[in-house]
Formats: structure tokens, C-alpha cells, sequence
């Protein structure tokens, strides 16, 4: 299934009928980025109440927390990972990739990323992202931790609007 949906789930206006924003949103498009993960942890119960306002199929993808990407780089982070999993566990069942979104400060390191990837690949066989602010430093092909192919790394495309060029052309796998 193609998945397509937006970072947050705003919308221009709540729609007159009952439910929130996420509820309308999710009748329209199939997944959301969690943004807010990013800054800070969220409880339970919010995570529960997000995933019964979506339908069955819908995903959310989830931005690891800053702690993680920046404020660690990457570095001994299995406590953080753990800490992060038990977190989002009452959406699992609804969960995504999982971002991870890197500092410009952050240049690729092949022995970092192999640590990281193999701490978090026994943490985690879900799909995951990798997104850095800027194109130089990482791979130009997605990248696999410990040379499993079940569970590809990938670096996602984010547009910009408008954007300065014509899009790449992309073929889906």
C-alpha cells in the first residue's frame, strides 16, 4: 500500500462535523508524521487517543526524540532508545518508520552509524529514515544495518515549497 499524508495533520479548517482535526485528516489521507516527539515525550493516554481516533490502516510515522539525534549524535544511545520505544508502545500496532533526523553538524561515520544501526536494529525491526539537513555526508543508496535487507534505512525526499528546482525523478519500489 502507497502511503501518503503530511508532517502534523493541520488542517485549513475544522471541518463542521464532530471529531478533531486528526480524526477528519485521517479519513482523507493514511498516515501523519509525529513532529512533537521530537521536542518532547508524550503520555499514554495521548498516544491511545490518537491511535482510536485513526482508522485501521493508518500509520503514523514518528521523529526520534532530539536527545538521540542531537544532543547524544548518535552515540551510546540504547538507554534512550529503550526509553523512546517504551514510550510511542500504546501506537505500535499503528507505527511507521521512525525518523531520525540528523544535525548539519552530524558528518557521516561509518563506524558510528554501524554502532548506532546494530544498537537500535536489536531494539527495533521496524522501518526506519534517516534525514540530515543537508544532501553531503550520507550515502546516495538506501543503507541497511548489519547487512540486513528486511528492514532497509531510508533517507527520504522532504520538498521544499516552492521548490528552487524540478523535482528528481523517483521510481518506487
Amino acid at each position: 500500500m502507497n502511503r501518503i499524508g503530511t508532517a502534523g495533520w493541520s488542517l485549513p479548517a475544522k471541518p463542521k462535523a464532530e471529531g478533531t482535526h486528526l480524526y477528519h485528516y485521517a479519513r482523507t489521507l493514511n498516515c501523519a508524521e509525529i513532529n512533537s516527539t521530537f521536542y518532547r515525550p508524550h503520555r499514554a493516554t495521548t498516544w491511545a487517543k490518537w491511535a482510536a481516533e485513526t482508522p485501521a490502516h493508518f500509520r503514523f510515522s514518528i521523529k526520534a526524540p532530539k536527545a538521540i539525534t542531537h544532543e547524544a549524535k548518535l552515540r551510546e544511545a540504547k538507554t534512550l532508545l529503550h526509553g523512546f520505544f517504551d514510550q510511542i508502545k500504546p501506537i505500535e500496532h499503528k507505527q511507521g518508520p521512525i525518523l531520525f533526523q540528523l544535525p548539519p553538524s552530524l558528518a557521516f561515520d561509518a563506524t558510528l552509524a554501524e554502532d548506532f544501526f546494530t544498537t537500535l536494529r536489536a531494539l527495533y525491526k521496524g522501518e526506519t529514515a534517516l534525514s540530515h539537513a543537508t544532501p553531503h555526508g550520507l550515502p546516495k543508496k538506501p543503507m541497511y544495518s548489519s547487512g540486513s535487507t528486511q528492514s532497509p534505512v531510508w533517507q527520504p525526499i522532504r520538498p521544499r515549497h516552492p521548490p528552487k528546482q524540478p523535482f528528481p525523478e523517483v521510481t518506487l519500489r
